[in-house]
């Protein structure tokens, strides 16, 4: 089930390309739209989706209507059930390294280093970004997994010198092209979480195209960490089936 609490363009773009996944894959998408929502009607729908055993998986889509915080909200969604890992229990599980429903972007982006990297385990990780759906989870993981982790932010003093230190840079910072190359070297492994469109209309990440073109491997925007979160979710939802019916 995905809880739609508003009509946002890009929430409904991302739809899309979830939806037609999951009808290729043989998975069944409810979509639940509101007019004038409130927090006490968005909490009951969520309670009902919860006591309803055919539905394995639930998420809420951003952006919120401005009468209702996102925080109030999602820890009412079973956590067996939240399948963007967002939910307070999820996130303490995955801080103690124990089993539980990973951010899908998060775990997308930490795939795609294992990828690059073969072995994750001794080296140097700079994660750019702290929110509780990518920075912070990715962050996490890359420390479950033995990396030295570094976090930083918009507010992070010398954060140019601090990226080029690292072998690892992880954006996600929600800046359109702020990354380029005077912040990267060539022996690195960049990671480009971000998603924006420039004035011509075109798909752009958080990090430079020709800052890409220096380092050793850059992911793709778009085709990059986008795609595979989209099928990160949907395991998600096979995780979340077996773990209520083990």
């Amino acid at each position: 089930a995905i809880i739609l609490p508003t009509n946002d363009p890009s929430s409904l773009s991302y739809l899309k390309g979830r939806t037609k996944l999951a009808e290729k894959m043989g998975f069944n998408i409810k979509v639940i739209t509101f007019e004038n929502l409130t927090k006490d009607v968005l909490i009951r729908r969520i309670q009902e989706l919860n006591n309803d055993e055919l539905i394995d998986g639930i998420m809420i889509d951003r952006p919120y209507p401005s009468n209702i915080k996102e925080i109030e909200v999602v820890d009412y969604i079973d956590y067996r059930k939240d399948v963007d890992g967002i939910t307070t229990l999820n996130q303490g599980l995955l801080n103690q390294n124990r089993p539980c429903l990973l951010p899908p972007t998060a775990a997308s982006s930490y795939e795609l280093i294992e990828y690059y990297t073969g072995s994750i385990e001794g080296k140097k990780a700079l994660v750019i970004g702290r929110s509780s759906s990518v920075g912070r989870p990715l962050a996490q993981l890359l420390l479950n997994n033995n990396a030295t982790v570094t976090i930083a932010h918009s507010r992070t003093k010398n954060l140019k010198e601090l990226a080029q230190e690292n072998e690892i840079v992880c954006v996600a910072i929600g800046r359109r092209e702020m990354i380029d190359e005077s912040y990267l070297n060539s022996n690195q492994i960049i990671i480009d979480v971000g998603i924006h469109y420039n004035e011509e209309g075109k798909l752009v990440g958080d990090v430079k195209e020709s800052a890409k073109q220096m380092v050793k491997y850059a992911s793709l925007v778009p085709g990059g960490v986008g795609p595979l979160t989209n099928y990160k979710l949907l395991e998600n939802l096979i995780k979340s089936y077996e773990m209520r019916n083990s």
